[in-house]
């Protein structure tokens, strides 16, 4: 077949086909494979590019791909394009297009997120030295992975993304060309700044991206370290505009003020500024509150008299400007002030709060963002740029309305687009047909479509194919750089369609919106908000869960209100009690299983710690992960991250030795910290274990007792380990020699072990010294419901948990002994474990009198102790849901909460842990 037919073959696909499956996928693979390498030189190099990222995505279709179909129509999309003469004449439906786009976004969302979680992985991989098969593995899938991410970003018009993507494959073409390793660094660079780009989509799908400069700047750095004569970092271009690149003499079109500034000053900050380790939190906090007077914002252009969101955006000025001058960072103080001056007047009087002052306010965000850069080491804005916003927004907190008056970049923004030098032209430029084309590429960046530099590119292409015989309208040709998607480009053309002359253009820039249009915006703006995943707040579910729990103890009411009568003759009762009984349990487990999540994120996350820590501590250390696909309750997801950052730090700090004390030992010199989850009975073990020294008993034990924890004429040898190994958790504890910036205060154990506690966990030590440590962190499946053994001590129930449960039994004369006075032991399997009435350890909690049977014994266990505990009648076992105890009652470190009983009774939770601290029991032996 010719190039034109198997165009024809595609076009004729993207026309008919709604979906796409692996038979058709096969068809349109092999007619895309032929037009590639037919080499027709009628097909556009841009063209085959995007034709290159169709054969991949059928591909991908073809091998049972079901989330590539989309993508693969949108691809589809991007090729009528050129084969619609009279497409821009007849604009079709844009709802059509819009809803597409939402769809294939939500899809693009979850499949990038995906994505990234692959390439860091392989990017991860090649940092294993000793394993080539390892590392070519990694090499392909990251090949495969970036080129398929990056098309689909340029499927979606996401071109910062695009060109950053781009930048990265370009690098690893590099360092393969030369035989060298592929640098790490800027492709984790290049993956935070994606991952900070998706949450900003996720919650609204036409945000702007995060800076990026950065980025292309270590990316472009990486290039010139692996070849010899790379290209500068200013000559790299994002994919969807490559083959349209001006040449030097075309950038002199480019508008003024985005023309390169000769002998242009850049904001720079002093060394000792720079150095201040108080930067980098204050720039992370201002980003915050500026996204916040962002949200703000976008809220204020839908009400323009809304005093709350003026509120806000002033509040967050306001703390910037105070936290700036208090280090000392002027530009940022006085950008801040002027924009603090000028919401001041708003809050202050009844002046609406046009989309012109908003632009002035969205500038000001940009040029603080350009400034936080440079603060962080990056390239600052040129000065006389920073000057000139100040003014500005100076001239109009003075007078508002002059924000509404026509600015000489609005003016030179269009005439520059028209090509118009002089205002003489204007008149001229209206009547003259040939200039509508350019009219098009004002309307389409005054609406924010694009920006001028992209507009100055495809003009330039557009002049290149002139030249070489081929005519293009500007429309087609922005689509097929994929610059601007279909939606957007019917229109600006209906806006061209109304001929409306140049002047009124300008001012069509810059006046206020009207209600209507907000209110067409706001619809908008709605629209544009994407999820992969339908999200609901964890209010919510925590509001599902307790009416389950609600609804569980409700029927175990019923069915213990019926036990009561004589109702056993009722067949159909007790069919209806049973089938209500099932339907509750499987809501319960559904409901429970909406906030499961794994422990794929949390302990992906460890990797980058791993290595960033490691790198810093000058050791070399493998992280091995097991059970990430273990399910858990997500809030237990959500506290247990800190933890194991202090723990996974101490590992490598104090843990892991240097490679050349372990070369000296006989052992790797490279450790291996390995990270595992389990389920275990009833509950989520989670375990971490490195071979590098272990723990130090006796060391330990010394500094326990300078530090009074330890009597000092207490024998230690008689201590267990655990016992000894628990030390650690106490404030303030370390016996690091000296202090680091990764460990050595003493602070980090107790938190570990403050927030396992408050999760209702618990962890335990095993160490020997010279071979490693585990630290294993033991926790509830779910933070809401519990299983629970229910007792009695005179007539008040307790709920004990059973995951603290050793065994329960009645004792017999012979094994209990009265020692030490009134304090008597129990002999279990040859130990001697002590052993306490629980109602009166709960002295005080509920009534203790009532009718005394004989006395059961349970046993449990935590902290490296054991204790019994005598009750007088054991009820049950049940799950019960955890209701948390009024302000009323008074904090008791024994009990951790209540629950409802099927009777209607309520019976208070034993906490384990506060149990066994209480009694102070010995350590088991």
């Amino acid at each position: 077949m010719s190039a034109q037919q198997n165009l024809d073959a595609l076009v004729w696909a993207a026309a008919v086909n709604t979906t796409v499956d692996a038979k058709e996928a096969a068809e349109i693979q092999d007619h895309a494979r032929s037009l590639v390498e037919s080499g027709d030189a009628s097909v556009p190099e841009q063209l085959r590019s995007r034709l290159d990222e169709l054969v991949d995505c059928a591909t991908r279709v073809a091998d049972g791909d079901a989330k590539a179909s989309k993508v693969l129509r949108a691809l589809l999309r991007t090729l009528m394009v050129g084969d619609e003469e009279d497409s821009e004449e007849q604009p079709a439906s844009a709802s059509v297009e819009e809803d597409a786009d939402e769809d294939l976004m939500a899809l693009f969302l979850s499949a990038a997120s995906e994505a990234l979680l692959e390439i860091e992985t392989a990017v991860l991989a090649l940092e294993s030295p000793e394993d080539d098969e390892i590392v070519d593995e990694a090499t392909a899938a990251l090949k495969r992975d970036i080129h398929t991410l990056k098309g689909e970003c340029g499927v979606l018009s996401l071109h910062t993304a695009q060109a950053v993507w781009h930048e990265a494959e370009t690098l690893i073409d590099v360092a393969l060309t030369a035989g060298r390793n592929i640098p790490v660094d800027p492709l984790m660079a290049a993956l935070d700044w994606h991952r900070e780009h998706l949450a900003l989509l996720s919650e609204d799908g036409s945000s702007r991206p995060p800076a990026h400069e950065h980025v292309l700047e270590k990316l472009s750095a990486a290039q010139a370290e692996d070849h010899p004569a790379p290209a500068p970092a200013s000559q790299q271009k994002p994919a969807s505009v490559e083959e349209a690149a001006p040449t030097p003499s075309e950038s002199k079109e480019l508008p003024p003020e985005e023309a390169p500034e000769e002998n242009g000053t850049l904001v720079t900050f002093s060394d000792d500024l720079l150095g201040d380790e108080t930067v980098p939190e204050f720039v992370t906090e201002a980003r915050q509150h500026l996204e916040d007077s962002e949200a703000a914002l976008f809220e204020l252009e839908e009400d323009a008299k809304s005093s709350d969101g003026i509120d806000r955006i002033f509040r967050a000025f306001h703390t910037i400007k105070g936290v700036a001058g208090f280090l000392g960072i002027k530009p940022i103080t006085d950008l801040a002030h002027v924009i603090e001056t000028l919401l001041d007047r708003f809050r202050s009087s009844d002046l609406d709060f046009t989309s012109a002052h908003a632009d002035i306010v969205l500038e000001s965000k940009d040029m603080m963002e350009r400034l936080f850069e440079a603060l962080l080491g990056g390239e600052g804005p040129p000065a006389h740029g920073l000057e000139r916003l100040i003014q500005h927004a100076a001239k109009v907190a003075e007078d508002p309305a002059a924000a509404g008056a026509i600015g000489a970049r609005a003016v030179r923004n269009v005439l520059a687009s028209a090509g118009i030098k002089d205002e003489k032209d204007i008149h001229r430029a209206s009547l003259d047909p040939a200039k509508t084309t350019s009219q098009l590429g004002a309307i389409l960046v005054s609406k924010g479509a694009m920006t001028e530099d992209q507009l100055a590119v495809a003009l330039a292409r557009q002049e290149a194919l002139r030249e070489q015989g081929q005519q293009m309208r500007l429309g087609e040709v922005l689509v097929l750089l994929g610059v601007v998607s279909q939606g957007q480009l019917e229109i600006a053309l209906e806006i061209q369609g109304n001929r409306t002359p140049l002047g009124k253009l300008l001012e069509a820039e810059v006046k206020p919106p009207s209600p209507e249009s907000l209110a067409t915006k706001a619809e908008s703006k709605k629209k544009a908000k994407f999820d992969s995943t339908i999200r609901v707040s964890t209010q919510r579910l925590d509001s599902l869960v307790d009416m389950v729990g609600e609804l569980v103890i409700a029927q175990q009411m019923v069915v213990q209100g019926t036990e009561s009568e004589n109702v056993a003759a009722d067949d159909q009762l007790v069919r209806n009690l049973a089938l209500l009984g099932k339907i509750t349990r499987d809501l319960q487990e559904a409901s429970m299983s909406l906030r499961m999540v794994t422990f794929q994120s949390t302990f992906q996350k460890m990797h980058r710690l791993v290595r960033d820590v490691a790198s810093k501590a000058g050791k070399s250390i493998r992280l091995e992960i097991q059970g990430a696909d273990t399910e858990v309750d997500r809030n237990v997801v959500d506290k247990i991250s800190d933890p194991l950052v202090h723990l996974v730090r101490n590992a490598i700090d104090h843990g892991v030795e240097p490679p050349d004390e372990r070369q000296r030992v006989g052992k790797d010199p490279q450790g291996t910290v390995i990270l595992a989850a389990r389920h275990q009975g009833g509950a989520i073990v989670i375990s971490l274990k490195d071979n590098g020294r272990g723990l130090d008993r006796n060391k330990i034990a010394a500094k326990a007792k300078e530090k009074g924890l330890i009597p000092m004429d207490k024998d230690v040898s008689e201590m267990s380990d655990s016992a000894i190994f628990k030390m650690i958790f106490e404030p303030g504890f370390s016996t690091a020699a000296a202090v680091t910036d990764i460990s050595g205060r003493g602070v980090g154990m107790d938190v570990v072990k403050r927030n396992i506690e408050a999760m209702r966990g618990k962890v335990e030590i095993f160490s020997t010294y010279g071979q490693g440590a585990e630290f294993q962190i033991q926790l509830p499946l779910t933070l809401a419901i519990i299983d629970a053994m229910i007792v009695r001590c005179g007539t008040q129930r307790y709920v004990i948990p059973t995951l603290s449960i050793v065994q329960s039994f009645r004792p017999t004369a012979a094994q209990t002994h009265a020692i030490q006075g009134d304090s008597p032991v129990v002999d279990v399997r040859g130990q001697l474990v002590p052993m306490h009435r629980l109602d009166h350890i709960l002295d005080g909690y509920g009534d203790q009198d009532g009718e005394r049977g004989s006395t059961t014994l349970i046993l449990v266990e935590g902290m490296g102790r054991r204790v019994c505990l005598a009750v007088d009648e054991i009820i049950g076992q049940q799950q019960v849901v955890i209701k948390k105890l009024g302000p009323c009652t008074p904090p008791a470190r024994v009990i951790s909460g209540g629950a409802i009983l099927g009777d209607g009774r309520v019976a208070l939770i034993v906490d384990i842990e506060g149990v066994l601290a209480e009694t102070e029991s010995v350590a088991l032996c």
